[in-house]
């Protein structure tokens, strides 16, 4: 047992050794390959130097060992590379004969679905072919049924009306209704019985309804042949790819249907045809006859023109012959002898001629239109203008044209001079002959044509095409020396004639639906172009602001006296008062160009700039002045006076042109006298003549109650009046005798042109009150509308008077454009305001609402604008006024502070040795406040009581700093002087009696408070400034109380 234990023992030590030195070898082979760098270092580092050369050899040997070895392992196992490829192919093989039977297999079916593929394509091409093809067919043949029916219902309607010859044997239905129209269209170039005969049965004036309803018609058979058109196109798509499908298939094959497709004379309707055989040989004559686009179009194109011509003759003739019908008619309204069975019949007669016009004008657009799609300017241009502005508009002009230049020897050229003088002649003969609702032909027709066609289109087109051409026309040729400003109130005459001109008709357009639309367009700026208005405008504001400088260079001194304004104002220096009388000439112009206003701002500021100026002027001449030395006089005194007639001035222009915002304007109605009416909104309302100052304000009733918060949206005002029924006084030139025949509602909207609009703040100076007045003009056109709308759609307004409803909606835009101001600035809306939708409600449409408020934004905006151009001023003359206060406080100052002077006196007077009566205040103190009393009883007429307070607190509390740092001064200096004294070596000094040279403090000091005591009361008693408003003077009385206790 124990030799068997030993014997293990053995073994497991020789299988330890023989593992540890596998894992050497095993470590050491894996350094070999890992890092040979690393084991030949390994091996190296321990062996000496002399047995390198061995080391070397014997790892040389090891590798060679090594390399062999596995290179033997790795070339035992390798095989040939032709055998390795020998075998990959032949076990692949089998599966390459399986593919090359599935691809033949394949291919067959390809083939046949290839094949398939094709066929069906060809059918459903074939299909979609033979489908549009039948859509074709059929739309045509709706085309033409529905043209050979329109042409037939004209036959039947006009056949009683033509000879019986005109229609040829055997002609289609459109041909016989062309001749038919033609003939008919001759008849009545040739005569106008046809249209005035009464007697039959049929009437052509009572059918001329159906070329109102004939355009529609025609208009629906161009529809469907637009479509047959699309249809061609769409066949003409699958052709192409037919023939593509045949080529590639077999063209030989196909060789008959290529053909048929080559032939590009056929339709591709018949092509489809012939190509499915429905369309024999024989039937293709007799299909052309039957299917051919271009025929039907030529057709319809000839029945449209043919109904354009007959439209247009018709219509002129209908307008002479209503031009005659008005015209009798007028004359015996006229006649009050007059027959009014007769007048019954002719009112008749014109309504059956104005129905029927209606009737063409309504059909003749649309047959314009058509004619014209290609054409938009021509498109959108309404017929008929040329027509009426040759039957109505140019008799009636050269008729009054005549009556101007009409001389004894026959018709002669007038004169510049006589130009000047004859056109506002001109001008209110064309309003009353052409614009006047109630005096002119032409109005009355067009309101009869728009009442019977249901909208004012053709009636617009006449008045801006036709009348306004016309009269602008004229104007050109027979008025061109009234644009030279030769004569300047003859040129200014002239100009308001003009653009009362452009108002009346823009205003006949629709009563302030088009007003101040139409004048931006290019024949009324070129017209308007000739009025040199810009250049007489910087003509006038250069002629006032000359003024004002002519009188600064002349009156550089002020001597006191006194200049009235016109407004009753007084002024110490001449260019202060010539300042304001400009400024107000300038606003209250009666010549004023409304859309020329930022041009009299800017002369506004010019004057206001050289008044500033003058006053810096003025302000260095009295400081150079105080540095002059004079014996005789006081500088100071002269140039304290020159500087409070100054502020006097100064102060009352700060009040003229003090603003507020727009949140405190009140907008009000009034009412002017028939004398004041000028135009729709006179130049006059502000005039100060006599016959202007009569304007008449009513009692006024608030719509909505007035907020009391200082933030709140200012009530709004409008008279509750019964406005009297007055129209333009132009319009009244010929009022005498009956004018029966008018617009109800136009009647009624004339019954408010007394009113105006009206804006006032009481937080604006005076100034600015007259330049706001010049920005009511929006407001004035937006109320005019607004009362136009209600009048117009006739709404229901309770028992409100139309101007009280107006001027409602008006308050509820502006209180609207207020709250969306602040909301933008994030403030607080106003709760009190009314609802802006509440009140407007349904009453104003949606883009007539867009236009108001449009308007009314402008005129807050415009305001807002001249609020911050006036507040610019402003601050100016605010700054000048400051410099001039301080001015006269250090000229009070220093002629006061002399008066202290007296107070380095006072240590002598009080000697130890010497008693004197502290009870009495002392001499100086009376010349301390004589300056101050002087000034303030001198300005005391002159001077605003808050100016002189502010003046005296001021200058009373700079003198008594100045009082203050001087008693205090004097007593410190007294303190040391007496204390040198008790402490002096000087034997003199003391032989003599210190005593008597040391100033009694304790009687300086109640001196001085008897004296400051003195000074207060003055000050509260003639001065009015109270210890208790400035702190200096408290400061002053403290300070002898706070010496005693030091």
């Amino acid at each position: 047992m124990a030799q068997r234990g030993r014997t293990a023992s053995l073994d497991i030590a020789m299988d330890s050794g023989l593992y540890n030195e596998t894992l050497e070898q095993l470590n050491s082979i894996n350094i070999q390959v890992k890092s040979p760098g690393d084991y030949v270092a390994s091996r190296l580092e321990s062996v000496d130097i002399n047995d390198i050369r061995r080391e070397l050899k014997a790892l040389l040997a090891s590798c060679e060992s090594h390399a062999s070895e596995l290179l033997k392992s790795l070339f035992s196992n390798a095989r040939p590379f032709n055998e390795t490829m020998e075998s990959t192919i032949n076990s692949i093989a089998p599966f390459k004969d399986m593919l090359e039977n599935s691809m033949k297999a394949l291919e067959g079916c390809r083939n046949a679905l290839k094949s398939t593929h094709r066929e069906v394509e060809a059918y459903l091409c074939r299909y979609a072919m033979v489908l549009y093809t039948k859509i074709a067919l059929s739309t045509y043949m709706d085309a033409n049924n529905h043209l050979d029916n329109i042409a037939e219902e004209i036959v039947d309607s006009f056949k009683v009306y033509c000879n019986a010859n005109c229609i040829k044997r055997g002609a289609s239905s459109v041909d016989s209704a062309v001749a038919m129209i033609e003939d008919i269209s001759k008849s009545v170039l040739r005569q106008e019985e046809i249209l005035r005969s009464t007697k039959g049965k049929y009437n052509l004036v009572t059918n001329w309804s159906l070329i109102e309803l004939v355009p529609k018609e025609i208009n629906s058979v161009k529809a469907l042949l637009l479509q047959c058109r699309n249809y061609e196109c769409t066949i003409a798509q699958y052709l192409d790819e037919y023939s593509a499908m045949l080529q590639r298939d077999d063209p030989e094959l196909r060789k008959p249907q290529l053909q048929i497709l080559n032939d590009t004379k056929e339709s591709n309707v018949e092509q489809v045809l012939k190509i499915e055989k429905v369309l024999e040989w024989n039937d293709v004559e007799q299909f052309h006859v039957e299917y051919t686009l271009e025929g039907i179009s030529a057709r319809t194109s000839k029945l449209q023109s043919s109904l354009i011509s007959l439209t247009e003759i018709c219509t002129h003739a209908a307008m002479k012959t209503l031009f005659e019908l008005y015209t009798e008619r007028s004359k015996m309204v006229e006649d009050t002898q007059s027959d009014a069975t007769i007048i019954e019949s002719i009112t008749k007669e014109i309504e059956t001629y104005v129905a029927g016009l209606s009737s063409l004008l309504k059909g003749g657009e649309l047959l314009y239109r058509q004619s014209f799609e290609d054409n938009n300017q021509m498109k959108n241009k309404m017929p008929f203008v040329a027509s009426f502005s040759k039957t109505f508009v140019k008799p009636i002009c050269n008729t009054h044209v005549s009556v101007i230049f009409q001389r004894e020897g026959g018709f002669l050229t007038l004169s510049p001079h006589e130009e000047f003088s004859m056109f506002t002649k001109f001008v209110d003969l064309a309003i009353l002959n052409l614009l006047h609702p109630k005096r002119s032909i032409t109005m009355q027709m067009l309101n009869d044509v728009s009442n019977a066609c249901g909208n004012d289109k053709f009636k617009i087109a006449c008045l801006f095409d036709a009348i306004g051409v016309e009269l602008l026309n004229n104007v050109e040729k027979n008025f061109s020396s009234i644009y030279f400003p030769i004569y300047m109130e003859q040129f200014m005459q002239n100009y308001q004639a003009y653009e009362h001109l452009l108002e009346r008709i823009e205003l006949a357009a629709g009563n302030y639906q088009h007003y101040l639309r139409w004048r931006g367009s290019t024949g009324p700026i070129n017209t308007s172009k000739c009025f040199g208005v810009g250049v007489v405008c910087d003509n006038f504001i250069e002629e006032i602001t000359s003024k004002l400088r002519s009188d600064i260079s002349a009156k550089q001194n002020i001597s006191g006296a006194v200049f009235t304004s016109t407004n009753g104002k007084a002024f110490y220096a001449s260019p202060s008062h010539v300042l304001c009388d400009m400024v107000y000439a300038l606003f209250n112009h009666r010549n004023f160009f409304y859309h020329l206003m930022p041009q009299y701002l800017r002369g506004v500021s010019e004057m206001f700039t050289e008044y500033i100026k003058y006053i810096k002027l003025l302000l260095a001449k009295m400081d150079t002045a105080n540095n002059i030395e004079d014996g005789d006089t006081d500088p100071s005194a002269g140039s304290v006076t020159h500087a409070a007639y100054i502020l006097h001035d100064l102060d009352l222009i700060v009040n003229f042109v003090w603003t507020g915002t727009t949140r405190d304007l009140e907008i009000g109605l009034k009412t002017r006298p028939l004398r004041a009416c000028v135009s729709d909104y006179g130049n006059t309302l502000i005039d100060t003549d006599s016959e202007t100052a009569a304007e008449s304000s009513t009692s006024y009733a608030d719509i909505s109650s007035s907020s009391t918060s200082s933030g709140s949206t200012s009530s709004t005002n409008v008279s509750g009046l019964q406005s009297p029924t007055i129209g333009h006084p132009r319009d009244d030139l010929s009022s005498q005798g009956p004018v029966p025949y008018h617009d109800n509602a136009a009647s009624e909207y004339e019954d408010i042109y007394s009113v105006v609009v009206s804006m006032h703040s009481k937080c604006d100076g005076d100034i600015v009150k007259i330049a706001v007045k010049r920005l009511e003009y929006p407001l004035q056109v937006a109320f005019k509308r607004i009362a136009h709308i209600i009048v117009k759609g006739q709404r229901d307004q309770g028992n409100k008077p139309l101007a009280e409803s107006a001027a409602q909606i008006l308050d509820a835009y502006w209180k609207h454009a207020l709250n969306v101001d602040m909301s933008s600035r994030q403030l607080g809306v106003n709760s009190s305001c009314c609802d802006f939708s509440t009140v407007v409600g349904q009453i104003i449409p949606q883009a007539e609402s867009d236009d108001l408020r449009k308007l009314v934004n402008f005129a807050k905006a415009s305001i807002d604008k001249m609020y911050d151009f006036f507040c610019s001023i402003h601050e100016q003359l605010d700054a000048m006024k400051y410099i001039l206060e301080d001015f006269v406080i250090q000229n009070l100052v220093t002629s006061a502070s002399c008066s202290l002077q007296f107070l380095q006196s006072m240590p002598s007077k009080f000697r130890m040795g010497n008693q004197q009566d502290v009870n009495n205040p002392s001499n100086y103190v009376k010349y301390l406040v004589v300056p101050l009393t002087s000034f303030n009883d001198f300005t005391a007429s002159t001077l605003s009581r808050e100016m002189r307070c502010k003046i005296m607190t001021q200058t009373i509390s700079r003198l008594a700093a100045e009082y203050r740092s001087q008693v205090i001064k004097l007593i410190q200096t007294v303190q040391n002087l007496n204390q040198s004294l008790l402490n002096s070596k000087n034997q003199r000094i003391k032989e003599q009696g210190a005593n008597f040279l040391i100033a009694d403090i304790d009687m300086i000091k109640q001196q001085l408070s008897t004296d400051i005591t003195e000074y207060v009361k003055q000050c509260e008693t003639r001065l009015e400034v109270s210890h208790a408003q400035c702190e200096d003077l408290r400061r002053l009385m403290r300070c002898i109380n706070d010496e005693l206790k030091t």
